[in-house]
């Protein structure tokens, strides 16, 4: 069995994750106030209450994270790092409302 991480490091990490899902969380809140507005329908809501949604879960799941302070991670093959799928849901969630928006603004323009 592995130590559990010393230092800061675990609360750095944590307070790392809550500045993202602020980001998130403000981002989402704006997309809500303005896509309705630009595009006249209601269905422009959808991004900003997903995002919103998302950005409760990274608060919560670094909050958990932190809370069970997870072991240093084994090097070697066939070990994931801690906290790997949240940081690729995360990815996932702002490539696709990032390809959302570029959809919109090309097809707005071309």
């Amino acid at each position: 069995m592995t130590a559990p991480a010393l230092g800061l490091q675990p609360e750095r990490t944590e307070l790392a994750w809550r500045r993202t899902a602020l980001a998130v969380a403000a981002v989402s809140l704006v997309a809500a106030r303005l896509l309705p507005a630009l595009f006249g329908h209601a269905v422009w809501l959808l991004p900003g209450l997903v995002g919103t949604g998302l950005a409760g879960y990274l608060w919560i799941a670094a909050r958990r994270r932190h809370t069970r302070r997870t072991p240093v991670p084994a090097r070697g093959p066939g070990h994931d790092s801690p906290g790997a799928g949240l940081l690729a849901l995360t990815a996932a969630v702002g490539v696709t409302i990032g390809l959302g928006a570029l959809a919109v603004v090309l097809s707005l323009y071309v």
